[in-house]
């Protein structure tokens, strides 16, 4: 990783004011290495086991409002990962004050959405998850055009966010198997 073209407290800063990559926006889950699983169990963190390997879903559990609670012992996938938005500023290629206003677009249209989604699902569902919850009490499903004609204002809020989320948030290059492809996962209901 290269020396940062921004004082790091700006890069904090962002990433304390956002949390979208702890919060379930971005990915589904996140893999744990080997090593990490009896110190991350010890904090709290519950790690499954699958076919794919360990994991934790997310939102993840240790998320306080926008800021990680094991920060000094997070797991080496939450330490590595850098969304765009973060690269672009420690890159110099966007000001602070641009990256906290994407960071503030995204963070008021997943609000937004929250709250047309109020009954649905629990406050530690991501907003993809509470969407298919959602849609479910509706008896219907997304993919059904009564589903958007009677909630086009959400849909058109999430198209929104998760746009502004594949543009400005998703890495360009995700490293193969390391999480799962939003888009993907989201229909599939994974």
């Amino acid at each position: 990783m290269s020396s940062p073209a921004v004082p790091m407290e700006a890069t904090q800063s962002l990433c304390k004011s956002c949390g979208l990559c702890c919060g379930g926006a971005l990915f589904f889950r996140a893999e744990v290495k080997p090593g990490e699983l009896d110190a991350l169990v010890s904090l709290g963190l519950y790690v499954s086991r699958d076919e794919t390997g360990p994991h934790f879903t997310l939102p993840c559990t240790m998320l306080d409002g926008t800021c990680c609670t094991i920060h000094k012992t997070k797991p080496e996938v939450c330490r590595n990962y850098r969304c765009r938005v973060l690269e672009r500023l420690e890159s110099g290629e966007l000001t602070a004050g641009r990256a906290q206003a994407i960071v503030n677009q995204a963070k008021l249209l997943e609000k937004t959405a929250n709250e047309l989604l109020a009954n649905a699902g629990g406050p530690n569902m991501s907003i993809w998850k509470r969407l298919e919850e959602f849609a479910k009490q509706e008896g219907l499903t997304l993919e059904e055009e009564e589903f958007s004609r009677r909630h086009w204002l959400l849909g058109m809020h999430l198209m929104m966010f998760r746009d502004l989320i594949n543009e400005e948030f998703r890495a360009k290059k995700q490293p193969a198997g390391k999480v799962l492809d939003l888009d993907e996962s989201l229909w599939d209901g994974q």
